[in-house]
């Protein structure tokens, strides 16, 4: 980059094909990247023109009209934004997660008891007596 910025201070209107050809004289590799961000660092690129309805960063919103109603925000697109847990949330979640577990826990029990009621009590269908 520093070739780059170099020629470029010497010759501001030095085209990408040119610096490209004097960095191959040299041995250097020069990617469009690099072009680009030389002139950044100089100052010697354009800003492109701004669309109308899109934000630029750093730029303060539309001026707030008094008596108009407050402009209505669009959702956001993508992911959510990320919350910070509290020590509350941290709570609730365990307090949530040992329902469950009860609940699994208790659907066990019931499937135990009915297997025990099962093997004591056995009910067997008309027919013969079983032989002891």
């Amino acid at each position: 980059m520093a070739f780059a910025v170099a020629q470029l201070e010497k010759n501001p209107r030095l085209a990408f094909g040119e610096l490209k050809a004097a960095a191959d004289k040299k041995g250097l590799s020069v990617l469009p990247i690099i072009y680009g961000r030389a002139k950044k660092a100089l100052g010697l690129q354009r800003r492109a023109p701004v669309k109308p309805g899109r934000r630029v960063a750093g730029r303060s919103p539309a001026p707030v009209v008094p008596g108009a109603p407050p402009p209505l925000d669009k959702p956001r697109r993508g992911r959510p934004p990320k919350v910070a847990p509290t020590a509350l949330d941290g709570s609730i979640s365990q307090l949530m997660e040992a329902v469950q577990q009860a609940e699994v826990h208790r659907k066990a029990l019931e499937q135990i008891q009915a297997i025990l009621d099962q093997a004591l009590n056995p009910r067997r269908g008309p027919g013969r007596p079983r032989k002891l």
